[in-house]
C-alpha cells in the first residue's frame, strides 16, 4: 500500500476503503531476494518509513470472533485508528475504517459506518486492551507490469511483541491498486517460484 493505514492525505478525519491485497510471509532473506526481482528493481525509488502499532481486542477477543481487527497508530500529533473486516472468500477483500483521534485510545463509536458501529456497539471502551505490538520498517513501490495494471509492493521487516513475548516479523504485501484481483495470485506465484513465501490466510 502507499501508506499501510491508507490515507488520502486529504483533511477529511475520518475515511472507508476497500482494500484488495495479498499477505506473504518470508524470512529476511526472502526480502533481500524480492528487490532483485523485476517486479522490485523495475519499479520507480522506494519509499521508507517506520511503523508503530497497536493492536486491541477485548480479553474474549470479541472483535477477532466477529471478523474484525482493530489498530491505532501514531500519525503526526494525532492517532489514527483502523478497523479492518475479515477478507471475504476467494481473495483478500476487505473493508477498512479510519477514523483520527486526539488521543491514544481506541473509539469504535468514531467508526464511520453506522452498520458497522451496530455490530460492535455492546463493547464498551473499557473493555479494549492492547493486545500485540508491532514495530516495522517499511520500504515501498509501485509496480506496473502492463498498462491498466498496478501494484504495491510493501517489505515489512520488524517486530510483534506481547506482554511475554517477542517474535520477528517478516512479510510482503501485495497490494491492488489498478486492475483485476488475478493480478495478485499471478504476482504472488511468480515470487513463489524464486522465493520461499507463503500465503497469510488471516
Amino acid at each position: 500500500m502507499l501508506d499501510e493505514t491508507k490515507v488520502s492525505t486529504d483533511a477529511s478525519p475520518t475515511t472507508a476503503n476497500t482494500e484488495i491485497e495479498l499477505k506473504l510471509s518470508a524470512d529476511s532473506k526472502s526480502l533481500a531476494q524480492v528487490r532483485r526481482t523485476a517486479f522490485w528493481s523495475g519499479s520507480k525509488r522506494a519509499q521508507t518509513r517506520v511503523l508503530d502499532s497497536v493492536y486491541f481486542d477485548t480479553i474474549r477477543h470479541d472483535l477477532r470472533a466477529r471478523g474484525f481487527s482493530l489498530r491505532l497508530r501514531k500519525v503526526g500529533r494525532r492517532f489514527r485508528q483502523t478497523l479492518k473486516t475479515a477478507g471475504k472468500a476467494g481473495y483478500f477483500e476487505r473493508a477498512e475504517y479510519e477514523t483520527d483521534l486526539p488521543e491514544g485510545r481506541p473509539n469504535l463509536t468514531e467508526v464511520p459506518d453506522a452498520a458497522v458501529r451496530a455490530q460492535l456497539e455492546d463493547i464498551s471502551p473499557d473493555e479494549l486492551k492492547p493486545i500485540f505490538t508491532t514495530h516495522v520498517r517499511r520500504s515501498r513501490k509501485l509496480y506496473q507490469a502492463e498498462e491498466g495494471t498496478a501494484v504495491e509492493i510493501a517489505l515489512d521487516e520488524g517486530e510483534v511483541r506481547d506482554d511475554e513475548h517477542a517474535a520477528p516479523l517478516s512479510e510482503i504485501e501485495l497490494e491492488l491498486k489498478e486492475g483485476p484481483p488475478e493480478t495478485l495470485f499471478k504476482m504472488a506465484r511468480e515470487l513463489s517460484g524464486v522465493i520461499p513465501v507463503r500465503l497469510q490466510t488471516q
